[in-house]
């Protein structure tokens, strides 16, 4: 292989290099997007959750991509407490298993020691509280 070849392999793999480079700082500044409008998140502001919850998939998806699966976990259990807050039980739990399958992959045991018995309270406690809201039905103040 001559030179000019040489020169031409290390820029295609400058580029590469770059580009997974630029979309693992693409998705950390998603994350990062979502993070500060958690930090005033109301929880009926329907704009707001979109967006939160489109950064943070996105930057899921980019972080799998580039085979970051603890920062992938972190952004899950992120949209998670969006979920919570929102008081989406269903994709709450969803998204801490994903976290926790995402942690497996790291192999860090304490994380996935973490995530799931959290998924399985998020899914009790939703439970919970839709039996209770259906055995009281709607609540009345007194006076």
């Amino acid at each position: 292989m001559g030179a000019g070849a040489l020169g031409v392999v290390a820029m295609v793999a400058a580029a590469v290099v770059m580009g997974r480079d630029c979309r693992r700082a693409a998705a950390v500044a998603l994350w990062e997007s979502a993070e500060c409008h958690m930090r005033d998140f109301d929880p009926d502001d329907e704009q707001t959750s979109r967006a939160i919850e489109s950064d943070l998939k996105r930057s899921v998806r980019m972080l799998v991509l580039e085979n970051q699966p603890q920062l992938a976990a972190s952004a899950c259990e992120e949209l998670a407490r969006m979920y919570v807050a929102r008081r989406r039980w269903t994709e709450a739990r969803e998204w801490y298993e994903r976290a926790a399958g995402y942690y497996a992959d790291t192999g860090e045991p304490y994380c996935i020691q973490l995530c799931r018995p959290r998924a399985l309270q998020e899914a009790v406690s939703a439970a919970v509280r839709g039996a209770v809201a259906a055995m009281l039905g709607p609540v009345q103040m007194s006076s």
